[in-house]
């Protein structure tokens, strides 16, 4: 087998394989054998059939068949023996096949570019860092109880602590209904965790159920509906029912329920355990995003065309779904249709913009990959495994049964390549010089 490499980019080479008829023939004259033994011909005892009659009857099916297992096996092994690491699928040329004699098969492919880099350790990121305190451990074993609460409907009027189940139907300043405005079965805890607004929850205190009354109130700040967070309203609420929480106290009952603990002072010491680590985690990946945007600017260097225009879809596609997100918050369920060509138009646009900043995370995900190699950093087997039971135990299913579904649908080599990612910016946290800085629960949120 005779291979040349033409480069004809930086990121892109020519690849033209030439391929023996011996080695073609060697696979015909196997494949030859097998037909002899599957294939009975009328007038020759099973397996007896000479070689002249099955290439006369199968012999372009035999070549085309030892030329689909073949094709792949050159291409691969020519890429290997070159070191060129494709980045995007052949485009293959006609391929020259005289039917009888030697293969020509040639196409291009985009490589990694083919660079040393360093001048990693120059890195520098701030890390913000808030120590957990006594309160934010009391609020998370709050929470805990809250969930194991006993719920009880009662017959008496509403109260603070109480879950209450109502209709909302917003009217006008003059008390006329709104129409299209109702919200039926609304549950939420009154001056509770869930709650909207401080001024509804005191105009419900004391309401019967089957009673109905008109409340002016102001959406919290922080309300999850951000087109509602801070705006004034006034609905006529109806009470529905009433229901009576009994939250349990915080001992060593309650901490056997919970857990494999024996005493209070033990989920205490998880609890805070479990939110330092939350905290590292979260400080730990505006890091990498810190490190991760260093990276796509430290270095430069040519990027294949193919990897940009899939980064640049990517950031699209991301784009229109959350226009869609704020669409449907601004318009309800609306539905908005687009053609293909405001589809392209938009794309279009979308490109010019942001064809910098894709390339830019372009570069930033080769930079990293070619770091990982040259830091010779390898995700262990036992690591893909946890990873494995973690998603198999978010989905309910056997690691097993998760491994296989990986495989079949593709999506394990993007799970490995997500590990080896994070590995590799691990590798540069430690490298790069941090500066810590102390926050406020306030300045986190």
């Amino acid at each position: 087998m005779n291979v040349e490499v033409s480069e004809i980019g930086p990121c892109r080479r020519q690849v033209v394989i030439d391929v023996d008829k011996d080695v073609i023939e060697e696979r015909v004259r196997a494949d030859v054998r097998e037909f002899k033994k599957s294939r009975p011909i009328p007038g020759f005892r099973p397996g007896k059939t000479p070689d002249s009659v099955i290439r006369r009857r199968f012999g372009k099916q035999i070549r085309a068949g030892v030329l689909r297992d073949l094709i792949p096996e050159v291409w691969e092994s020519a890429l290997r023996d070159n070191e060129l690491i494709p980045l995007s699928q052949p485009e293959m040329e006609p391929i020259d096949d005289d039917t009888e004699g030697a293969l020509k098969i040639s196409g291009t492919v985009d490589i990694r570019p083919q660079v040393e880099l360093g001048d990693f350790d120059k890195l520098v990121a701030t890390r913000r860092v808030r120590p957990v305190t006594d309160e934010d451990v009391e609020r998370r074993l709050d929470i805990m109880r809250q969930q194991r609460a006993v719920e009880t409907t009662v017959e008496r009027p509403a109260q603070n602590g109480d879950v209450v189940v109502a209709t909302l139907q917003k009217v006008d300043e003059g008390g006329i209904v709104i129409i299209g405005e109702e919200e039926d079965e609304r549950r939420w805890e009154l001056a509770g965790l869930g709650s909207m607004s401080p001024e509804l929850d005191e105009g419900v205190v004391g309401m019967e159920i089957g009673e109905n009354r008109v409340v002016a109130y102001h959406y919290r700040d922080d309300f999850y509906d951000k087109s509602r967070a801070g705006q004034d309203d006034r609905s006529r609420v109806t009470l529905k029912e009433v229901i009576e929480r009994d939250v349990p106290e915080l001992d060593e009952e309650l901490v056997k329920d919970i857990g494999d603990y024996e005493t209070v002072s033990d989920l205490q010491e998880a609890v805070r355990a479990d939110m330092e680590a939350n905290l590292r985690a979260a400080s730990s990946s505006e890091v990498y995003t810190q490190i991760r945007e260093q990276i796509g600017g430290l270095y430069d260097f040519d990027v294949p065309d193919s990897l940009v225009e899939r980064m640049i879809h990517g950031m699209f596609h991301e784009h229109e779904r959350a226009q869609a997100n704020d669409d449907e918050r601004d318009h309800g369920d609306d539905e908005h249709d687009h053609n293909s060509e405001e589809h392209e138009a938009a794309l279009e646009a979308f490109t010019t913009e942001n064809r910098d900043e894709a390339v830019r995370r372009v570069r930033a995900m080769l930079a990293l990959d070619m770091i990982g190699d040259q830091a010779n950093l390898q995700i262990e087997e036992e690591h893909v495994r946890q990873r494995i039971a973690m998603m198999a135990a978010q989905y309910q299913t056997s690691p097993d049964q998760m491994a296989q579904y990986l495989v079949n649908s593709g999506r394990m080599g993007s799970v490995q390549a997500e590990m080896r990612d994070q590995l590799v910016l691990q590798f540069l946290e430690e490298k790069a010089s941090i500066e810590e800085v102390e926050i406020s629960e306030d300045e986190e949120e």
